[in-house]
């Protein structure tokens, strides 16, 4: 907006400190395009809300080089693979009311779906690569109005189908461990939410932390990331010593970065509209408002 290149460059900073919820003095220097790989998130071309075709874009860590990788489509939840050469994601069909999951390259190219799960699972969402990209955990249900939903794992080429959870609540947003071992997911019950993890074999389910949203590992196995009451906490991998670094209504959709100095998350402050894209050290401070969108996902280059 024009308005916005007349104010002082310093009120400029404060305001996109103060609209991605975050903010403050830290020791910890800007992410730097040449170096921090690259940012997917989703869009939507008609401004906030759902127009039918949301859309997935790249951009460089300082919010540059914007690049939209589908059109015509309606999706959502990209995340990167651990060595960013690959974007898994879902799909929304109009005609069938179902929701796959897809694969493609990080340029948006070799789009194809992931087979061997279709008969199983038609409402598919929330994929994560496994780190060695051989393995894609996801959440699936029969019918997206069930008060059921599991989380599966399946090879990248769609063989090996696996239910992991068996219950009747909403299970969530899987995400690997740096060692491929385990999985941390959120569990949603009347009420709220919890975050459990479970061995990728299935076994030794076991909570986590109780009031907690879209977990994340760190990049080295020795943090949990997650969010809570639109605040981004940080707590060591077994859930204990949580501690608050970022505090703004609406923010979800929370990363590492690849090399886990950085956070980006998604954060709509008003909880009217419309989400932006904010980049911060691993503190919370020195926050980046970049452009609007949500579902970051960081991979490396």
């Amino acid at each position: 907006m024009k308005w916005v290149l007349r104010i002082p460059v310093l009120l400029l900073c404060l305001c996109f400190a103060v609209g991605c919820g975050g903010g403050g003095a830290s020791g910890t220097d800007s992410p730097n395009p040449s170096r921090d790989g690259r940012i997917a998130f989703t869009t939507y071309p008609s401004g906030f809300g759902y127009d039918g075709y949301g859309h997935i874009s790249t951009m460089e860590p300082d919010g540059s080089g914007r690049t939209d990788l589908t059109s015509g489509i309606s999706v959502s939840s990209p995340k990167f693979s651990w060595d960013g050469a690959m974007i898994a994601f879902s799909v929304y069909d109009f005609n069938s009311g179902n929701t796959r999951i897809y694969l493609m390259n990080s340029d948006g190219s070799g789009m194809h779906r992931l087979e061997g799960v279709t008969a199983y699972a038609p409402k598919q969402t929330d994929p994560a690569f496994s780190p060695d990209s051989n393995r894609i955990a996801f959440r699936y249900g029969t019918d997206s109005n069930s008060a059921s939903f599991e989380i599966g794992i399946i090879q990248s080429d769609g063989t090996g189908f696996k239910v992991l959870t068996h219950n009747s609540v909403r299970d969530s947003r899987p995400c690997f461990s740096p060692d491929g071992n385990v999985l941390a997911f959120q569990r949603s019950v009347t009420g709220g939410s919890d975050i459990y993890a479970i061995g990728t074999d299935g076994s030794g389910e076991h909570l986590l932390v109780s009031n907690g949203a879209f977990p994340v590992f760190s990049p080295d196995g020795t943090k949990l990331m997650f969010v809570r009451s639109g605040d981004i906490y940080l707590a060591n991998a077994n859930g204990t010593n949580q501690i608050r670094i970022v505090s703004g209504k609406g923010v979800q959709g929370i990363a590492f970065s690849p090399d886990g100095r950085y956070i980006v998350y998604e954060s709509d402050p008003s909880g009217q509209g419309p989400s932006y894209i904010c980049v911060a050290g691993l503190d919370g401070a020195n926050t980046i408002q970049l452009l609007e969108g949500g579902e970051p996902s960081w991979g490396p280059k």
